[in-house]
């Protein structure tokens, strides 16, 4: 009985860390689209004043 006990523990423990670290995962995920959405606007801006720059010269 005292080893059934002390499987059921470990496996609630290895479950209850692979739940907060998928968590953790999808959250960073998450994060990452936003950044490379902001990244991709960024650098379309930037080409954007790039070309009216050197319009504006000529």
């Amino acid at each position: 009985m005292k080893h059934l006990t002390i499987l059921y523990l470990s496996l609630m423990f290895t479950l209850g860390m692979s739940i907060s670290t998928q968590a953790q995962t999808r959250v960073m995920t998450a994060n990452d689209s936003i950044q490379q959405a902001l990244k991709d606007r960024i650098k379309t801006a930037k080409e954007k004043a790039r070309a009216s720059r050197t319009q504006l010269m000529r």
